[in-house]
């Protein structure tokens, strides 16, 4: 199975990030890199042609708060499956409070998360995240997607290794929809 992560708002791409070892015990991990200041359409356009690179039938698309978001929708342009990390739901709102982020760019978000996304997915939390609440994530997803959260953690998610056996099960198909 192959993995594609994508990092979230003010990171760069890393294949010594956590996620990204982790998600290498189980299969082939790579990650795609994007200017999180840009607009919405050339982040989509840029994300859209490094995944088109590294694309496999076989593919799930991971990502961390803005990079959640954009693995949902990028799963759904290449009819994969995603898992969404303490993902950011409303990017507009969400990235409002970063000074360095212009303001045509928070404007060019005209989405919120999987907002018509029929694609697989898998949404995991850590309910201590300090910078999105992952009770309202859970409260709005959790009869649309499978969603696991873990106590404690924080919005790096700290609970990647416990959450494997959840992405094996979602790359097998064998992820059944249930409120956890």
């Amino acid at each position: 199975m192959k993995y594609v992560y994508i990092h979230g708002y003010g990171s760069s791409p890393n294949l010594q990030n956590a996620k990204v070892v982790a998600l290498a015990t189980i299969g082939h991990a790579c990650v795609v890199g994007y200017d999180s200041n840009d607009t919405a359409h050339n982040i989509e356009s840029t994300l859209a042609d490094k995944i088109n690179a590294l694309y496999d039938i076989e593919m799930i698309i991971a990502g961390t708060s803005l990079g959640g978001y954009w693995a949902a929708r990028m799963a759904e342009k290449f009819n994969s499956r995603f898992v969404a990390i303490n993902p950011c739901l409303n990017p507009t709102k969400s990235l409002a409070k970063y000074e360095a982020i212009p303001q045509t760019s928070l404007d060019s978000y005209t989405t919120v998360f999987a907002e018509n996304n029929q694609c697989s997915g898998l949404i995991l939390l850590d309910s201590e995240d300090e910078i999105l609440d992952s009770y309202s994530t859970k409260n709005r997803y959790e009869d649309r997607y499978p969603i696991v959260m873990f106590d404690g953690g924080n919005h790096r998610f700290a609970h990647i290794n416990e959450s494997l056996t959840h992405i094996q099960h979602l790359a097998n198909g064998s992820l059944l929809h249930q409120k956890q």
